[in-house]
């Protein structure tokens, strides 16, 4: 039957790897192994390469979830909101090239648009722009709205405009265009210790597809 639930404590995992307490930062991925009946198994995370399996489903959304291979618990300091505001470095990684920048982070007051996936509370939402995002690899021309989940410290976010319309490839809609999209955000976490943000979208072009994705790492300079 599905789905499966699990309950257990930081401290119980701490616990099988002789710890006692958890320093601030510290985060445990779990992922699961697949066993059939015939005795196969398939690994969630493959430690001759140290990496997960199934990410090609990783950001296929289900009840506007993303999917992942894996699930994080990660140990938080104080949520200090000020401290994600201001001028912050980017590092952004992709199959077309790496960039740094530096970009500006400010709060957005609004709620997300649309309906927010189950289980999670508009009033625990707090929003943050970030612009430019990608204004040399993919060339855009605006930024993104990302949101921290103060109940966990995960990150909401939804698909977004890239600013930049296809087929005409215009920073303006042109008749017959479409705006691409940051799509499918994946691989998300929020350390409110190094006050930091990581996340992958990728440029997806409605009822087309989309290009690989785009890792990006922002940071206080």
């Amino acid at each position: 039957d599905k789905p499966k639930y699990f309950t257990f404590t930081f401290t119980e995992i701490l616990s099988a790897f002789s710890k006692t307490a958890a320093a601030g930062g510290d985060r445990l991925n779990f992922t699961t192994n697949v066993v059939y009946a015939d005795g196969r198994v398939v690994y969630g995370y493959i430690e001759v390469v140290g990496t997960y399996n199934n990410t090609a489903f990783a950001g296929w959304q289900v009840n506007g979830v993303a999917c992942t291979p894996y699930t994080s618990y990660t140990t938080q300091c104080s949520f200090m909101y000020n401290e994600f505001v201001g001028i912050f470095t980017c590092t952004e990684q992709t199959s077309y090239g790496d960039d740094e920048y530096d970009i500006t982070l400010s709060h957005h007051a609004g709620a997300p648009a649309g309906t927010l996936p189950e289980g999670i509370d508009p009033s625990k939402l707090f929003g943050i722009d970030i612009d430019i995002l990608s204004p040399n690899v993919w060339e855009s021309q605006q930024g993104i709205t990302v949101w921290v989940n103060t109940a966990d410290f995960s990150l909401y976010i939804p698909d977004q405009g890239t600013g930049v319309f296809y087929p005409s490839w215009e920073y303006t809609e042109q008749p017959g265009d479409k705006e691409i999209l940051w799509y499918g955000a994946k691989e998300t976490s929020c350390s409110t210790c190094s006050n930091s943000l990581t996340f992958s979208v990728n440029p997806f072009i409605p009822g087309m597809g989309g290009w690989s994705a785009f890792t990006f790492t922002i940071s206080p300079k």
